[in-house]
């Protein structure tokens, strides 16, 4: 049996947003968070070895020893021509950053916003066709499939999911990887975290899966506007935040809903601006981001702290030359060095002639960070009238589905 629950269950979370507003935005997202087990797996691993006296040496995260990695993820769900044109207008100079995730019910009139997409040259993915994942294997298969053929029309072949809303179900992602694809991104499994490979029995997944903010472009439902300063405020604090953390700054929203980022271009123009204006950070599709956590996973080495002479060096290194490894022996900053360098091996004494970064205080720490809040109660009536609503959508979904592929048949 996988060790995912067969239904994967969420919550209401709720997100900070800034001091003077009264009420934070929730979202749907998982109940356990494995950001927080690592980060006190990461203390204690920190604690021991500063009690021996000894360095901790880890793979960095991002290519080369950079500090973050952006991209932005753009769900298209609702096929609105005027917000999508203006969205794909705006995001132009930054298509390499960009990967799009269609919903093919939405576009299967709609070819020539497909070819527009197309032209951009950005990567585009699947997003399901029904807007839903389904419990059993079969009709997950089908509905990424009504999409992909959707997607061959303009000869495009998705190397990446995403899914819809918080809809997990492991039968999807068996099919996934079954097809071959390269990478998945679902708010029902993880949020705002490193990328990693999903468990799946005593393995994993060969996907890599790559968690966004949840937090793109639904503050209107919660009273704020997209081009309020508030808005903006947040999303500025929100990458200072994490690039001072070297956290992934992952950005999503949606480009053809009314009123969502595609009718807003200056918000996306200022967080693309923001974003990269470090020199620091890297950038690229989630393709891109998939390729590098692969190699990342790759790279090998005996690593060996030579106490006599206080240095650190790796035998039997095996791994891309972009891959880069952080040494830490204090609390306040770690030092990063390369490949070649480990094999040489370095003296610590010699660490200050390496890339350095701070770990003291870091800025807008509880900006878009989940809040604590209290319990909400659900009466009984209120329990009985999700489960029809949730029993009626899913039939829904399966009718929709079915008449798709019927449609798909006799065409």
């Amino acid at each position: 049996m996988n060790l995912f629950k067969r239904n994967h269950k969420v919550e209401r979370k709720y997100i900070f947003i800034n001091k003077l507003l009264g009420k934070n935005i929730w979202e749907n997202l998982p109940c356990k968070s494995d950001k927080i087990i690592r980060k006190k797996n990461k203390e204690k691993a920190l604690n021991e070895s500063l009690r021996t006296n000894s360095p901790l040496i880890e793979k960095w995260y991002w290519p080369n020893g950079a500090r973050s990695f952006f991209s932005f993820r753009a769900d298209m769900d609702a096929g609105n021509e005027e917000s999508l044109l203006s969205f794909l207008e705006t995001i132009g100079p930054w298509s390499k950053s960009l990967s799009l995730f269609v919903c093919g019910k939405a576009y299967v009139e709609k070819k020539q916003l497909l070819q527009k997409v197309a032209d951009l040259k950005a990567e585009v993915g699947n997003h399901t066709y029904t807007h839903y994942v389904f419990t059993g294997r079969d009709r997950n298969l089908i509905n990424l499939e009504l999409t992909e053929q959707l997607l061959a029309s303009v000869n495009i072949k998705p190397l990446g999911y995403v899914g819809p809303a918080s809809f997990f179900h492991t039968s999807m992602y068996d099919v996934l990887e079954e097809k071959g694809y390269d990478y998945t991104s679902s708010f029902g499994l993880a949020h705002d975290d490193y990328p990693f490979f999903p468990p799946k029995n005593a393995e994993t997944y060969k996907m890599v899966e790559i968690p966004f903010h949840c937090l793109g472009d639904r503050f209107h439902k919660f009273g704020l506007e997209l081009d309020s300063n508030d808005v903006r405020v947040f999303f500025e604090q929100l990458l200072e935040k994490k690039y001072h953390r070297c956290e992934p700054m992952f950005i999503y929203g949606h480009p053809d809903i009314p009123g969502r980022m595609g009718d807003h271009p200056d918000l996306v123009k200022h967080i693309c601006e923001k974003a990269l204006s470090y020199d620091d950070v890297c950038t690229g599709n989630m393709a891109d981001i998939a390729a590098w956590w692969k190699r990342r996973h790759e790279a090998t080495a005996d690593i060996i702290y030579d106490r006599e002479n206080d240095r650190v060096i790796a035998k039997n290194y095996h791994g891309s030359e972009d891959v880069y490894w952080s040494i830490q022996i204090s609390e306040d900053c770690i030092y990063l060095v390369s490949g070649d360098d480990l094999q040489k091996g370095i003296p610590l004494e010699e660490l200050k002639l390496y890339k350095k970064i701070n770990l003291t205080a870091t800025p807008y720490a509880a900006i878009g960070a989940i809040v604590e809040s209290s319990p909400t109660k659900i009466s009984l009536r209120t329990k009985i009238g999700n489960f029809r609503n949730k029993y009626r959508r899913n039939k829904r979904m399966i009718r929709e589905l079915k008449l798709a592929s019927l449609s798909l048949k006799k065409g």
